[in-house]
């Protein structure tokens, strides 16, 4: 149902779509269309292949290839249904040089979706997680006994984005310490590299509550 209801903390965790948040809309992520080829598995292939792009058995029985994928940055067509013909030219030339098989094998289906890319730090494109400097309507404040569930009414609002094209590779220990964070109002426990804007997070929030004449707080 619609409506409010308490809470004691907010993980936004919205990909491509974090900076949609009003509030957010100041986040340095880069939204990338990435496309994929579903291929009939004729060369009977066991072993996932990657080299720049890849090739991975997939499907009932790995009857099925992915493969992929396209990096897309135009503005314009991020939303676009998932093209076929336009994945196919992007890339059966590169996943013929990693399998000369894969040239005659059918089509069954494209996908598509949205990436959220990071600001790039020096361990590479790393995910973005922090507290969030904002106070967020409707954060329990308090049980009765004058403490929320986590032991405090400071920690509302968190964010989880950024993970790109590695998300497979990131959710996983990457979830468990945010909830580890939240459950204890301290995102010290973060990796540190993750929370590298840290010290922009207020001045990119802030930015936009003076446009709009809000505050942050």
């Amino acid at each position: 149902e619609r409506g409010e209801a308490p809470y004691d903390a907010v993980v936004v965790c919205l990909g491509s779509r974090a900076s949609d948040l009003a509030e957010l809309s100041g986040l340095p992520l880069r939204p990338c269309r990435g496309q994929n080829l579903h291929l009939e598995n004729r060369a009977g292939l066991e072993t996932p292949l990657i080299c720049g792009k890849y090739i991975v058995p997939a499907g009932e029985g790995g009857d099925l290839l992915l493969c992929g994928a396209t990096f897309e940055y135009d503005p314009e067509g991020l939303r676009e249904p998932p093209s076929e013909a336009e994945a196919a030219a992007a890339l059966l030339a590169p996943l013929e040089e990693m399998l000369p098989s894969i040239r005659d094998a059918p089509i069954v289906r494209c996908d598509a979706g949205v990436r959220a890319l990071p600001p790039r730090s020096h361990f590479g494109y790393v995910p973005l997680v922090c507290k969030l400097p904002v106070e967020v309507r409707g954060a329990r404040r308090g049980d009765g006994g004058g403490r929320s569930a986590l032991g405090g009414g400071g920690c509302a609002a968190w964010l989880f984005g950024g993970l790109g094209s590695r998300g497979l590779i990131h959710h996983a220990v990457l979830g468990r310490s945010v909830a580890e964070a939240v459950l204890a109002c301290d995102e010290s426990s973060l990796p540190e590299h993750t929370r590298r804007l840290d010290a922009r997070m207020g001045e990119l929030l802030v930015s936009h509550f003076s446009d709009t004449g809000h505050s942050s707080h």
